[in-house]
């Protein structure tokens, strides 16, 4: 029996020997000299053996731990390596493949139409052949590519009229945005009339600031304007005498803001039906408005542009001359043609505010304020910003407004009826109140007769 179990324990002896060569750390560790050479007994009983395994065994097994978990790092940066590498192609590929397909649908809205023509020529020319041949050759298109040429041919006008409507909706837009061009705030509207009211009076000091006025010797058309301006008019004091020469050229402007269809409509021949409608057509309310607003429309964009056209640059010359005449008349100031050229610009400046006011929809006014024969209108702090100052002996526990008279209107008011789409004419608003010259009620005014 001894004889048998001793090359198994040898056998048994040597084999954790080799793979505890294979693990040179945990030998180290464990062992503090180097090994020596063991020679095995036969006479080594199996408790021994046994005793010498189980002690190698987990020194092996923390080996194998050990040794396989070294690689796990570099393994693991790796796999995320490859990772980033795949995302990144993907992405790239996905850019490439983005920009084709933009290439190529840029490339195939140019090519449709060419595409649409070509087919419907092919299939002209095949219908052509087709009628003119027997039955026999006609057999010779093969009915697959007949239908294949037509579906073609249908799916190009297709797309064809979707590009259409497309174009079509575009200009209705752009139509559309040409109308709401014309509507414009109210801040914006009293902006200009104040603008217009500067440009009148600086135009004025400019020109006649050391001119002299005179009543006597005036024309015929001059005093009639000053009688519509006050029937009690009188030589206005020094300081008074611009305000004055504004009221003039004010007033002259009246025509234009008087314009109810459009500046520049003639008065004669098929106009003066229009005008005959329009005032049978006044008290509508927003309807008229919308009416007045596509007649001016139509007017601007047909045939009848270029008679309004000459027609209002008549009206502009026409009234700058009569403006003319009228301060020549009050002041003998000749003019020069750099002052026949500003004036025309003023007045054409009117004209265009007026033609704007028109194409509101809701109705925008410019009032003078004029007196009634010996009728005297008191000043409304609403609707009137005086001009002058009051004399420095008033009494200040007085209301100021409550004694004073107008006198003389120099530029009229801008007051808006309805809202903003048309409706309820009740509404009313004073965006620019008048630029008046007023006067304490106690002064008597000299009424100075103009013929």
């Amino acid at each position: 029996m001894a004889e048998r179990t001793t090359p198994n324990a040898s056998s048994r002896l040597k084999r954790p020997l080799k793979i505890g060569g294979r693990t040179p750390k945990v030998a180290a560790s464990s062992v503090s000299a180097p090994p020596k050479a063991v020679v095995i007994s036969r006479k080594v009983s199996k408790d021994d053996v046994h005793r010498r395994r189980d002690a190698e065994t987990p020194s092996r097994q923390t080996g194998v731990r050990h040794a396989d978990s070294l690689p796990s790092t570099t393994v693991d940066h790796q796999r995320q390596t490859k990772l980033t590498a795949t995302e990144a192609m993907k992405n790239t590929d996905a850019i490439d493949e983005s920009t084709t397909r933009i290439q190529g649908l840029e490339s195939a809205l140019t090519e449709l139409r060419a595409e649409r023509d070509a087919l419907r020529n092919e299939l002209g020319r095949t219908q052509h052949s087709t009628t003119i041949t027997t039955c026999n050759d006609c057999g010779s298109l093969k009915d697959g590519e007949w239908r294949h040429l037509t579906d073609r041919l249908h799916s190009a006008e297709k797309e064809a009229e979707d590009r259409l409507r497309q174009l079509q909706d575009l200009k209705l837009s752009i139509s559309t945005f040409t109308r709401m061009a014309h509507l414009l705030s109210d801040g914006e509207l009293a902006d200009r009339a104040e603008n217009l009211y500067y440009r009148i009076r600086e135009w004025t000091v400019r020109n006649f600031r050391r001119a002299e006025i005179t009543l006597g010797g005036l024309f015929p058309e001059t005093a009639r304007l000053l009688e519509r301006m006050n029937p009690r008019i009188t030589i206005p004091a020094s300081q008074n005498r611009l305000p004055f020469l504004q009221a003039v050229v004010s007033h002259t402007l009246v025509s234009i803001f008087n314009e109810d269809i459009c500046i520049g409509l003639p008065g004669g021949g098929p106009w003066s039906s229009a005008r005959q409608l329009s005032r049978l057509l006044q008290d509508a309310g927003p309807v008229y408005q919308e009416w007045r607003r596509a007649t001016v429309r139509a007017i601007e964009i047909g045939e009848a542009k270029h008679v309004v056209h000459q027609q209002k640059e008549s009206l502009i010359q026409s009234l700058s001359e009569s403006i003319e005449r009228h301060l020549v008349s009050l002041t003998t100031t000749p003019f020069v043609p750099d002052t026949r050229t500003s004036l025309a610009a003023i007045v054409r400046e009117a004209a265009e505010l007026q033609q704007s006011l028109l194409l509101q929809k809701a109705r925008y006014t410019m009032d003078y304020f004029t007196h009634r024969g010996h009728q005297v209108l008191e000043f409304d702090p609403k609707r009137m910003e005086s001009v002058n100052e009051l004399d420095d002996d008033s009494d200040d526990d007085i209301d100021m407004f409550a004694s004073r008279q107008m006198s003389l209107c120099i530029f009229p008011c801008l007051e808006k009826y309805g809202n903003e789409m048309g409706d309820r004419s009740d509404l009313r608003n004073v965006l620019l109140r008048a630029k008046v010259f007023s006067n304490p009620r106690d002064i008597v005014f000299e009424e100075i007769a103009v013929s």
